[in-house]
Order: structure tokens, then C-alpha cells, then sequence
């Protein structure tokens, strides 16, 4: 990433150009060298190794705790939806797995189905070389704001994406099962949990200790997997 400098800049103004360059060619790395780590184990090992959901975790422990510590530079006591980090996140992994794996596939986010007004525009969509819709994700911090109406927004959405490609797979991805106990009965036994269903851990990120696999519910290996088979049966 190109550092745009000025000798008229003050000091401060070049510090931020370059804390942003370092910051991007550091998360670029850390996502070259997951992949690295995909080529180096087979499925079996990762499912064991459970490596993508932990670095999922970390990767959103540490922006929550960066994000707080942000935040009291200006006294903001609220702290700003962390949704879109943590379907980038999701996404960047599954597209280095993908990759790893040489998958004919590619992985959007917040990409339009169709080409018309009121076309869905799933988080994370996954497609076939020829241009087919093979799985969607949606990606959720929790479930607090939607605690009653999640399933049916799921169920409609499923039903939605069904008359676009009838065997396209349907995932609903959660960071956390804090702040939505009140439905977490129906999610956890649900036959679809730990399939289609998932939720990575029981704490809030900024909770998490150093040992991040300690509070994991469903790991996310399963379903990258799932999508990397699916891919493979349309070749």
C-alpha cells in the first residue's frame, strides 16, 4: 500500500499515513500467512486444530479491545456496530481457504444477487467459476436487536435465495451468544446448530482471555468445508 507523503504535512498528519499503511500491509500478512497454515494441514487437521475459528476470535477480541481503547480518546461511550468487521473477517478466511484448497470459487460480500431493485445482498455469498450461487452467510455479532424474529428472517431468506439456485446452502454465522439467552434454547437445539447454524463462543470478545478456544460453541471449520465440497461437486 502506497504512503501518500507531503513536505508540507505536519509530523502528526504523517504518522497517520503511515500508522494506516502499516496497519494494512500487517493485517495482509496475517491473512497470507493463515493461508500458509491452510497448506500446511489437511481438513482433518484443521477440524481438529479448530485454526480458523481461532483466528476469527482473536481477530475480533482484539479489534473490540482496540476499539475501546479508541473510543476513550474521546470519551464515546457507546462503541460502534462491529458487524462489518467480523463478515470481513469471515470472509477474508474463507477465501484464503478457499484458495489453499484451489477451489474454483470466489467469495463477495454484500454483493446483489440479482440485477434488480430490492435484490437480496447476502454478507458473504460464494460462487462457482461459471457464475453459479453456491452458499450465502450471514454474519451477526449476536442476535440482541432480532432476539424474536431471527429465525423467520432466516427461514424467509432461505426460501428467497431457493428460487435463485435451488441447492445453494444457507448459513447464519454469530460471534456470540451474549445478550440473546432469550432465544438461545431454540438455536442451540435446533438440528441445524453446529450445521447451518453457528455461533463461535459464549463470550464477548472483550472478554476472551489469551486462550480464545476455551469459549468456542461451534467452530466455523465445519461449514468452510461444507462450502469447499459443494464447490467441488459442481466442477
Amino acid at each position: 500500500m502506497e504512503v501518500l507523503t507531503d513536505v508540507m504535512n505536519p509530523e502528526s498528519t504523517q504518522m497517520i499515513q503511515q500508522t494506516y499503511s502499516q496497519l494494512y500491509k500487517s493485517l495482509k500478512e496475517a491473512a497470507e500467512q493463515l493461508e500458509l497454515e491452510f497448506k500446511g494441514c489437511d481438513d482433518r487437521s484443521l477440524l481438529s486444530s479448530r485454526k480458523v475459528t481461532n483466528f476469527i476470535l482473536v481477530w475480533m477480541r482484539e479489534y473490540y479491545l482496540f476499539q475501546k481503547k479508541f473510543d476513550a480518546l474521546f470519551n464515546r461511550s457507546v462503541m460502534q456496530p462491529a458487524a462489518d468487521q467480523f463478515t470481513a473477517v469471515v470472509a477474508l478466511a474463507l477465501q484464503k481457504y478457499l484458495s489453499a484448497r484451489q477451489s474454483i470459487g470466489s467469495v463477495k460480500s454484500e454483493t446483489n444477487l440479482e440485477r434488480r431493485k430490492g435484490s437480496l445482498r447476502p454478507d458473504i455469498s460464494i460462487w462457482q467459476s461459471i457464475g453459479e450461487l453456491v452458499g450465502v452467510v450471514e454474519c451477526k455479532t449476536n442476535l440482541g436487536r432480532n432476539r424474536y424474529g431471527w429465525k423467520k428472517q432466516y427461514e424467509d431468506r432461505t426460501k428467497r435465495i431457493s428460487t435463485l439456485s435451488s441447492h445453494c446452502l444457507s448459513f447464519l454465522c454469530v460471534l456470540t451468544k451474549e445478550n440473546w439467552e432469550v432465544s438461545w434454547e431454540e438455536f442451540s437445539g435446533s438440528p441445524l446448530a453446529g450445521k447451518k447454524w453457528l455461533c463461535l463462543s459464549d463470550l464477548w470478545p472483550s472478554k476472551m482471555g489469551r486462550n480464545v478456544s476455551s469459549s468456542i460453541i461451534h467452530p466455523v471449520e465445519p461449514m468452510f468445508i461444507t462450502i469447499k465440497e459443494a464447490l467441488e461437486a459442481k466442477r
